[in-house]
């Protein structure tokens, strides 16, 4: 008998807005990827250290430890995961790439983060 174990990726939203947080959740979701959230870049570290994260999709601006501080501390910690930085906010997308970001995307953004999420969680 043969049997079959499809894996499941993990996708991490970080979004201190619960209703964007939502929208991404709902948007994840329907391509049949397990969804981990967190509030903060600090929660989220939490959840890198105790599970297997596929691909993170982070806001910038957020209490507590915000993206780019999360960004750095994985990056640092040599982690090699893609991270997709989502903004409504006026930041350099160049500065971002270089920090080890994997894509930068600003607000709105619902086609794009469809399509990206499809993209990085297939490799």
């Amino acid at each position: 008998m043969l049997i079959l174990f499809i894996m499941t990726k993990n996708i991490l939203i970080v979004e201190d807005d619960e209703n964007l947080r939502s929208l991404l959740r709902e948007l994840i979701f329907m391509a049949n990827y397990n969804i981990l959230e967190a509030a903060n870049g600090q929660v989220a570290l939490e959840i890198i250290a105790d599970q297997q994260v596929d691909l993170i999709i982070t806001d910038i601006d957020m209490p507590i430890k915000n993206g780019l501080e999360l960004l750095a501390e994985i990056r640092q910690s040599g982690k090699t995961m893609p991270i997709v930085i989502l903004t409504g906010g006026n930041y350099n997308e160049k500065v971002i790439l270089a920090a080890g970001a994997n894509a930068f995307v600003q607000k709105p953004y619902i086609s794009d983060i469809s399509t990206l999420v499809h993209k990085m969680a297939a490799a």
